[in-house]
């Protein structure tokens, strides 16, 4: 019965930790995310993937491609 109970309260507990801590994640990237909202995005810099499939043996090839332009 104390083992039970014992049990009980740590996941209890654990579960309040668990909350916390994505309540606070999530104001984080909240906070982020306002002032990222200001940051200009151009197409001058980016950052795409490319998957193909190589012909010769049939297997995937993945690349990551980042371009940037001076003007």
């Amino acid at each position: 019965m104390v083992d039970a109970q014992k049990s009980s309260q740590k996941d209890k507990d654990l579960s309040v930790v668990v909350a916390v801590v994505f309540y606070l994640l999530n104001i984080i990237d909240a906070n982020v995310d306002a002032h990222l909202r200001q940051f200009n995005v151009s197409n001058d810099l980016s950052l795409k993937p490319n998957f193909e499939i190589n012909p010769f043996d049939s297997k995937a090839n993945y690349t990551l491609t980042l371009k940037y332009q001076i003007k």
